[in-house]
Protein backbone atom coordinates (compact mmCIF):
# COMPACT_ATOMS: atom_id res chain seq x y z
CA UNK A 1 0.00 0.00 0.00
CA UNK A 2 3.00 2.44 0.64
CA UNK A 3 4.23 1.53 -2.28
CA UNK A 4 1.11 2.53 -4.45
CA UNK A 5 1.14 5.97 -2.42
CA UNK A 6 4.40 6.77 -2.90
CA UNK A 7 3.90 6.16 -7.40
CA UNK A 8 0.87 8.14 -7.01
CA UNK A 9 2.49 10.77 -5.36
CA UNK A 10 4.99 11.06 -7.79
CA UNK A 11 3.02 10.65 -10.79
CA UNK A 12 0.62 13.78 -9.38
CA UNK A 13 4.30 15.66 -8.54
CA UNK A 14 5.26 14.99 -12.14
CA UNK A 15 2.05 16.34 -13.45
CA UNK A 16 1.86 18.90 -11.20
CA UNK A 17 5.71 19.61 -12.60
CA UNK A 18 4.65 19.73 -15.98
CA UNK A 19 2.15 22.68 -15.80
CA UNK A 20 2.54 26.27 -17.63
CA UNK A 21 1.55 29.15 -16.32
CA UNK A 22 0.19 31.38 -19.18
CA UNK A 23 0.26 34.96 -18.55
CA UNK A 24 -1.56 37.28 -22.07
CA UNK A 25 -0.32 40.37 -23.27
CA UNK A 26 -2.66 42.38 -25.54
CA UNK A 27 -3.08 46.43 -26.97
CA UNK A 28 -4.00 47.65 -22.85
CA UNK A 29 -0.45 46.15 -22.02
CA UNK A 30 1.48 47.97 -24.64
CA UNK A 31 1.14 45.04 -27.50
CA UNK A 32 1.22 47.31 -30.95
CA UNK A 33 -1.64 45.20 -31.63
CA UNK A 34 -3.28 41.81 -31.15
CA UNK A 35 -3.02 39.74 -34.16
CA UNK A 36 0.44 38.18 -33.37
CA UNK A 37 2.39 37.58 -37.23
CA UNK A 38 5.65 37.02 -36.31
CA UNK A 39 8.12 36.01 -33.42
CA UNK A 40 11.70 36.36 -33.59
CA UNK A 41 14.47 37.30 -30.44
CA UNK A 42 17.35 39.32 -30.37
CA UNK A 43 20.65 37.66 -29.02
CA UNK A 44 20.44 40.06 -25.40
CA UNK A 45 16.91 38.11 -25.35
CA UNK A 46 14.43 40.80 -26.23
CA UNK A 47 11.74 39.59 -28.11
CA UNK A 48 10.83 40.63 -31.92
CA UNK A 49 7.16 41.27 -32.28
CA UNK A 50 5.48 41.68 -35.71
CA UNK A 51 1.79 41.98 -36.32
CA UNK A 52 -0.86 42.10 -38.99
CA UNK A 53 -1.79 45.88 -38.95
CA UNK A 54 0.11 47.55 -35.79
CA UNK A 55 3.51 47.33 -37.16
CA UNK A 56 6.72 46.06 -34.20
CA UNK A 57 7.20 45.95 -30.78
CA UNK A 58 10.15 45.18 -29.28
CA UNK A 59 10.07 43.70 -25.97
CA UNK A 60 12.90 43.98 -23.44
CA UNK A 61 11.06 42.15 -20.64
CA UNK A 62 9.59 45.07 -19.18
CA UNK A 63 7.80 47.52 -21.94
CA UNK A 64 6.83 47.28 -25.31
CA UNK A 65 8.59 49.38 -27.94
CA UNK A 66 6.58 49.96 -30.69
CA UNK A 67 8.21 50.40 -34.58
CA UNK A 68 5.82 51.48 -36.89
CA UNK A 69 5.57 53.42 -40.33
CA UNK A 70 6.43 56.73 -38.18
CA UNK A 71 9.64 55.01 -37.77
CA UNK A 72 10.70 54.01 -41.18
CA UNK A 73 8.97 50.85 -41.78
CA UNK A 74 7.53 50.46 -45.34
CA UNK A 75 4.17 49.17 -43.81
CA UNK A 76 2.27 48.19 -40.29
CA UNK A 77 0.79 45.16 -42.15
CA UNK A 78 3.27 42.16 -41.55
CA UNK A 79 3.36 39.01 -43.29
CA UNK A 80 7.38 37.84 -43.00
CA UNK A 81 9.54 38.12 -40.41
CA UNK A 82 13.57 36.89 -40.66
CA UNK A 83 16.10 37.61 -38.19
CA UNK A 84 20.22 37.36 -39.93
CA UNK A 85 21.98 38.76 -37.08
CA UNK A 86 21.19 41.49 -34.64
CA UNK A 87 21.83 44.06 -37.13
CA UNK A 88 19.95 42.74 -40.60
CA UNK A 89 16.34 41.79 -39.67
CA UNK A 90 14.08 41.28 -42.52
CA UNK A 91 9.87 42.53 -42.36
CA UNK A 92 8.24 41.32 -45.48
CA UNK A 93 5.09 43.66 -45.44
CA UNK A 94 1.82 44.40 -48.01
CA UNK A 95 3.89 47.26 -49.37
CA UNK A 96 7.30 45.93 -49.66
CA UNK A 97 10.39 44.84 -47.60
CA UNK A 98 12.05 46.72 -44.70
CA UNK A 99 15.31 46.05 -43.92
CA UNK A 100 16.32 47.02 -40.09
CA UNK A 101 19.90 47.54 -38.95
CA UNK A 102 18.87 47.79 -35.22
CA UNK A 103 18.22 51.58 -35.67
CA UNK A 104 16.89 52.44 -38.90
CA UNK A 105 14.93 51.17 -41.91
CA UNK A 106 15.42 50.64 -45.22
CA UNK A 107 12.61 50.14 -47.66
CA UNK A 108 12.11 47.93 -51.12
CA UNK A 109 9.15 47.94 -53.27
CA UNK A 110 8.51 47.29 -57.06
CA UNK A 111 10.52 50.70 -57.72
CA UNK A 112 13.61 48.55 -56.50
CA UNK A 113 13.40 45.67 -58.40
CA UNK A 114 10.07 43.44 -56.17
CA UNK A 115 7.97 41.18 -58.51
CA UNK A 116 4.96 42.84 -56.82
CA UNK A 117 4.74 44.75 -53.17
CA UNK A 118 2.67 42.01 -51.41
CA UNK A 119 5.16 39.97 -49.72
CA UNK A 120 3.94 36.92 -48.11
CA UNK A 121 6.92 34.36 -47.45
CA UNK A 122 10.37 35.00 -46.62
CA UNK A 123 12.95 32.25 -46.06
CA UNK A 124 16.93 32.70 -45.31
CA UNK A 125 19.15 30.26 -47.79
CA UNK A 126 22.06 29.60 -48.21
CA UNK A 127 25.24 31.87 -48.25
CA UNK A 128 22.48 34.29 -46.75
CA UNK A 129 20.39 34.75 -49.48
CA UNK A 130 17.12 36.44 -48.67
CA UNK A 131 14.14 34.82 -50.49
CA UNK A 132 11.28 36.48 -50.87
CA UNK A 133 7.75 35.12 -51.93
CA UNK A 134 5.73 37.93 -52.95
CA UNK A 135 1.72 37.34 -55.39
CA UNK A 136 3.61 37.73 -58.34
CA UNK A 137 6.26 35.71 -58.53
CA UNK A 138 10.21 34.93 -56.71
CA UNK A 139 13.16 37.50 -55.97
CA UNK A 140 16.09 37.96 -53.86
CA UNK A 141 18.01 39.88 -51.79
CA UNK A 142 21.65 39.96 -51.37
CA UNK A 143 24.01 42.57 -50.25
CA UNK A 144 21.80 45.36 -50.26
CA UNK A 145 19.73 44.53 -54.09
CA UNK A 146 16.73 43.10 -54.95
CA UNK A 147 16.79 40.66 -57.81
CA UNK A 148 13.53 39.28 -59.45
CA UNK A 149 14.10 35.68 -60.39
CA UNK A 150 13.02 35.11 -64.26
CA UNK A 151 12.29 31.57 -64.78
CA UNK A 152 8.71 29.99 -66.35
CA UNK A 153 8.13 28.07 -63.52
CA UNK A 154 8.49 31.14 -60.42
CA UNK A 155 7.39 33.75 -62.43
CA UNK A 156 3.90 35.35 -61.69
CA UNK A 157 3.04 32.90 -59.35
CA UNK A 158 1.53 33.74 -55.87
CA UNK A 159 3.81 31.99 -53.23
CA UNK A 160 2.42 31.64 -49.90
CA UNK A 161 5.37 29.65 -47.94
CA UNK A 162 9.34 29.02 -48.93
CA UNK A 163 11.27 27.30 -46.94
CA UNK A 164 15.52 26.86 -47.10
CA UNK A 165 16.71 23.43 -46.17
CA UNK A 166 19.98 21.58 -44.83
CA UNK A 167 21.47 21.15 -48.10
CA UNK A 168 20.36 24.80 -49.30
CA UNK A 169 17.90 23.61 -51.74
CA UNK A 170 14.84 26.41 -51.78
CA UNK A 171 11.32 24.54 -51.14
CA UNK A 172 8.47 26.83 -52.42
CA UNK A 173 4.93 26.30 -51.97
CA UNK A 174 2.20 27.89 -54.48
CA UNK A 175 -1.87 27.14 -54.84
CA UNK A 176 -1.37 23.92 -56.14
CA UNK A 177 2.25 23.81 -56.64
CA UNK A 178 5.24 22.55 -55.23
CA UNK A 179 7.99 23.87 -56.46
CA UNK A 180 11.58 23.12 -55.39
CA UNK A 181 14.95 24.73 -56.25
CA UNK A 182 18.53 23.05 -56.55
CA UNK A 183 20.83 24.81 -54.84
CA UNK A 184 23.89 23.32 -56.35
CA UNK A 185 22.37 22.95 -60.23
CA UNK A 186 20.83 25.80 -59.68
CA UNK A 187 17.55 24.37 -61.41
CA UNK A 188 13.86 24.85 -60.85
CA UNK A 189 11.60 21.91 -60.91
CA UNK A 190 7.92 21.51 -60.70
CA UNK A 191 6.86 18.72 -58.21
CA UNK A 192 4.18 17.34 -60.17
CA UNK A 193 2.80 14.61 -58.06
CA UNK A 194 2.43 16.87 -55.39
CA UNK A 195 -0.10 19.28 -56.82
CA UNK A 196 -3.14 17.51 -54.97
CA UNK A 197 -1.80 19.25 -52.00
CA UNK A 198 -4.10 22.43 -52.91
CA UNK A 199 -2.32 25.58 -50.83
CA UNK A 200 1.09 24.56 -49.14
CA UNK A 201 1.35 26.94 -46.18
CA UNK A 202 4.16 25.64 -43.92
CA UNK A 203 7.65 23.54 -44.22
CA UNK A 204 9.65 21.42 -42.05
CA UNK A 205 12.91 19.15 -42.00
CA UNK A 206 13.33 16.44 -39.72
CA UNK A 207 16.73 15.34 -38.22
CA UNK A 208 16.79 12.44 -41.03
CA UNK A 209 16.46 15.57 -43.99
CA UNK A 210 13.18 14.30 -44.64
CA UNK A 211 11.03 17.63 -45.89
CA UNK A 212 7.00 18.41 -44.17
CA UNK A 213 4.58 20.32 -45.99
CA UNK A 214 1.29 21.17 -44.32
CA UNK A 215 -1.27 22.17 -46.25
CA UNK A 216 -4.60 23.09 -46.63
CA UNK A 217 -5.47 19.21 -47.20
CA UNK A 218 -3.04 17.84 -44.62
CA UNK A 219 0.22 16.98 -43.47
CA UNK A 220 2.39 15.38 -46.12
CA UNK A 221 6.49 13.94 -46.34
CA UNK A 222 8.32 14.51 -48.93
CA UNK A 223 10.76 11.64 -49.70
CA UNK A 224 13.62 12.35 -52.34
Amino acid sequence: MRRNFIILFLIAFSLKAQQYNFIRYDVKDGVALSQISKLENFSDGRLIISTYGGGINIYDGQKFHLLNNSHGLINNNIYGLVKQNDTLIYFGTEKGLSVFDGSKFKNYSRNEGLPSNLIWSMTLGKDNVLWIGTDNGLAKYENGKIEKVDNELVSNIDIWSLFSDSKGDLWIGSIDELISFDFKTKEFVKRKEFLKFKTIHSFSEDKNGVIWAGSDYGLYKIQN
